[in-house]
């Protein structure tokens, strides 16, 4: 019986995904014909515009629509402008005119690369807006406006559709999403605490949790934009989302500088090891419910954190008289240790208090007293952004110089498939694989296109007929756009199918226009993957070196930020960094592992080196951290294995005070500690043969 129970749970869990899924995509399908019949009837010049909108926009909860709606129209309104302006400027030269759109795509394109959210689709839409109104306007100048707003029109209408149809029908709820993020995130975080905590817990096991960690991070930003636009009443409660992140991830980065000293002292004192642990022990059990679970909502966390700040609040004291009571029985060296690894459970108690307490206000009245907010940054690299602009500028001025030589009638079909892939793709972590994947989704929606176009379409008399015919070839495209696997197969299928038609209220049934049509989309999505696979790829060893690069640059970046928000900035900017590495491509696993392992050695430095320069230490002054900066940046005459004597020495001689137990001086001497660690780990990721091993045990010898 328990060995069918896990098989029946998951045969539930995947026949409620494969519902789900199937709901979305027959919504899906239906908006795009609501779309297309409300298009008729007002008789716009592109129906088909409207029902390509609704694909575009569909995803598969209701807020993020309406969000990525939101941007969408922004984004249209502004590409429909520029095209006006265009064609009003260069209608009559054509190459000038195909100049100025491939340098707006471009600039689009950049404009795109610094967001992460939906924002970003606004220059997107700017961007390939342009094309889609420009180039039909350019051949009849006087109907450019016309054009303009007809686009408007259509996109209006599709987003209409596609977000009504989302809220009204089985509506995916966001901030339903948004309450099951965060607790999963509580719940996942607080069992990493208990393994952390009172149990060994592996290096290779705590990555992949700061890996799964990342990625909530970046999703709690994404839904909660999208729940905005939902529940009016979520924007209340964003500054207290912000927060819960902010505090999230410095708890997680001192529950890993934690493990890292406590894995450092595996010889120490058996006194001093177990008193440690007992210690930890009692702030596990304090982020524990009555019952010893875990706080399953924002109000069962608010008990909680009430016992965990009481614990906390004779904490010191506790940790005084029991290592004065102890300090003659234990050796110098287990003295430091002890110390070291007790201000860390200390500091990584406070900022574990401040994420429940932030857990906690979620449930709290909107009146409540509000903490300040800590900054969040996203980081983008401007060579980067300027590289995707410059890529996206040459693919589609090379498709539109080709189709002023050719004279071909179709070619600007060809130039607004160059803007929209070097536009849509631009963001991708693999522009060539996901442009690839909505190719094949081309590819078949161009076989669907010619047996719907020719065979069915011509035999249809009015809408009805119309809708129930193409209904079959509609779901197949949008349950392929239900699964993440397939999504990019399955828009590629359904735009081909729907712009293959060239659907209007009095229809003409040309063959050769859609084989041209379709020839001119081919050779456009060519050109964009051509220019990203061959024009520095986001895989190239180049492009990666600099991404790495840049993480490590934080920690001279955080040191010269004198603002007392510095950590939670350099915090920001470094699980940003991290967030896009574990995007990239990556070689193997193992290349994975090792950037995700500099990652969090760049955070432990960093924070570290934040701590000692805020104490103000003659001995430790600002010119010798920032030496320690330079030598991880490889900006230097000397490596880290260089300056680490520097570091043991100050260690050591730091360590005589703490036989007076100066409370500063422990704060000092577990920072030192910790840069020590940090930078025993950096040099053994700068030395592949040395393993991490090794390097605890170094710390121990020395």
């Amino acid at each position: 019986m328990s060995q069918r129970l896990p098989k029946r749970a998951e045969f539930l869990q995947a026949l409620r995904e494969e519902g789900a899924q199937t709901l979305f995509a027959l919504r899906t399908a239906c908006a795009v014909l609501l779309a297309l019949g409300l298009a008729f009837r007002l008789d716009l010049d592109r129906p088909g515009s409207a029902a390509v909108t609704v694909l575009i926009v569909s995803l598969s909860q209701a807020g993020m629509v309406l969000e990525k709606s939101f941007y969408r129209i922004l984004g249209t309104v502004a590409g429909g402008t520029a095209a006006v302006v265009f064609v009003m400027l260069f209608a009559q030269q054509r190459l000038l005119f195909t100049v100025a759109v491939a340098v707006w795509v471009g600039l689009a394109v950049v404009g795109s690369s610094w967001y992460r959210s939906f924002r970003a689709y606004a220059f997107i839409l700017a961007g390939y807006t342009v094309c889609l109104v420009g180039f039909p306007a350019v051949e009849t100048p006087a109907l450019a406006y016309h054009v303009a707003i007809d686009r408007v029109a259509v996109v209006s209408l599709g987003i209409l559709c596609g977000g009504l149809l989302s809220v009204l029908v089985f509506p995916r709820s966001t901030v339903s999403s948004l309450i099951g993020l965060v607790r999963g995130q509580v719940c996942r975080f607080l069992t990493l605490c208990q393994q952390v905590l009172t149990t060994e817990m592996t290096s290779g096991a705590l990555r992949e949790a700061h890996m799964s960690f990342a990625g909530d991070v970046v999703n709690l930003e994404l839904l909660r934009g999208g729940s905005h636009f939902e529940a009016p009443d979520s924007r209340l409660r964003s500054g207290r989302l912000r927060r819960l992140n902010a505090d999230f991830m410095q708890a997680v980065t001192s529950l890993h500088s934690y493990h890292r000293v406590r894995r450092a002292m595996p010889y120490a004192d058996d006194q001093s090891l177990l008193l440690l642990d007992s210690m930890a022990a009692e702030l596990d059990r304090a982020l524990r419910t009555v019952t010893g679970g875990i706080p399953a909502s924002a109000q069962e966390a608010v008990p909680v954190a009430s016992r965990l700040r009481e614990l906390l609040s004779n904490w010191d004291v506790r940790v005084e008289a029991t290592l004065a009571s102890l300090s003659q029985t234990l050796a110098v060296s287990s003295n430091e240790a002890l110390l070291a690894a007790m201000f860390q459970l200390r500091q990584f108690g406070d900022e574990v208090l401040a994420y429940m307490e932030s857990y906690a206000a979620l449930s709290a009245a909107q009146d409540a007293v509000e903490r300040e907010i800590p900054p969040t940054a996203s980081q983008v690299d401007p060579l980067l952004a300027s590289l995707a602009g410059l890529r996206a500028f040459s693919a589609v001025l090379a498709v539109g110089v080709f189709w002023i030589a050719s004279d071909w009638t179709y070619g600007f079909y060809a130039i607004m498939l160059a803007a929209v892939g070097s536009s849509l793709f631009a963001a991708s972590p693999d522009p060539v694989k996901a442009a690839v994947g909505m190719s094949k989704g081309f590819a078949l929606g161009f076989l669907a296109a010619v047996a719907f176009y020719g065979l069915v379409l011509p035999r249809m008399d009015g809408f009805l007929l119309l809708a129930v015919s193409m209904l079959p070839f509609l779901l197949i495209g949008t349950r392929w756009m239900a699964r993440q696997e397939t999504a990019g197969i399955g828009t590629g299928f359904g735009l081909m199918l729907l712009t293959g038609q060239n659907l209007t209220n009095t229809m003409t049934f040309d063959m050769t226009q859609l084989f041209n049509q379709s020839l001119a989309t081919f050779i456009g999505l060519g050109a964009a993957i051509l220019a990203y696979a061959v024009f520095m790829p986001p895989q190239s060893r180049w492009v990666q070196r600099r991404v790495r690069h840049s993480l490590i640059r934080e920690v001279g970046r955080a040191l010269s930020d004198e603002d007392e928000h510095a950590r939670a900035r350099f915090e920001s900017r470094v699980r940003d960094r991290l967030a896009q590495i574990l995007t990239q491509p990556m070689q193997g696993e193992a290349i994975r592992n090792r950037w995700v392992d500099e990652g969090l050695t760049v955070l432990a430095a960093g924070l570290a080196l934040l701590q000692l320069r805020d104490e103000n230490d003659p001995v430790i002054d600002a010119g010798f951290l920032s030496q320690v900066a330079a030598a991880m940046a490889f900006r230097a005459d000397f490596a880290v294995g260089d300056i680490l004597p520097a570091v043991k020495a100050r260690r050591l001689q730091l360590a005589q005070a703490l036989q007076g137990a100066d409370v500063s001086a422990a704060r000092r001497f577990s920072a030192l500690l910790a840069l020590e660690l940090a930078l025993l780990d950096w040099d053994a990721l700068a030395t592949p043969d040395l393993t991490l091993t090794a390097v605890e045990g170094a710390i121990h010898a020395s």
